[in-house]
């Protein structure tokens, strides 16, 4: 299991904030790692959201992800949102000069949909009360209707 990092950034002071009755509605995205964690163990306990289990769990697969949420629907909520880009990727974003090892290469909608799949599997096995898949409601950006963008679980 993981230890509680210090809060050390403002995206964990926030969410402690938000958790000590400040907002029930906020999300707050975590670019690294270690931000994550530290927003995650600032939730706290919360019904059957473990921090230590979350943190552990989800960490393991940060860096596939573009970024992860941390916040609050009432209750613990977490999205992860998925790369297009293997340049996207949490663990390759802050590469020099935008370099990234191996390029840039564009991902198959089944290579994110297995991403999303594992996300879902793990917040299954989190206890997750609600797990949805975000797609893009109308055509935006250049996205044709429907495509994946994020997994939200959610703790009651």
């Amino acid at each position: 299991m993981t230890t509680a990092p210090a809060l050390a950034s403002s995206e964990a002071e926030f969410v402690r904030l938000g958790y000590s009755g400040a907002s029930l509605h906020f999300r707050v995205q975590t670019g690294d790692l270690e931000t994550f964690r530290a927003c995650v163990h600032a939730i706290g306990a919360y019904n059957e959201f473990s921090p230590a289990a979350v943190s552990l769990r989800l960490g393991e697969i940060f860096g596939e992800c573009e970024c992860m949420e941390v916040g609050r629907e009432g209750s613990p909520v977490i999205y992860a949102h998925l790369p297009f880009w293997s340049g996207q990727r949490a663990d390759r974003a802050r590469a020099a000069c935008g370099r990234t090892p191996g390029g840039n290469r564009k991902y198959e909608e089944s290579e994110r949909r297995a991403l999303a799949s594992r996300v879902k599997t793990v917040g299954a096995a989190l206890g997750a009360s609600e797990i949805d898949e975000l797609t893009v409601p109308e055509t935006a950006l250049g996205l044709p209707a429907g495509t994946l963008i994020a997994v939200r679980l959610w703790w009651d």
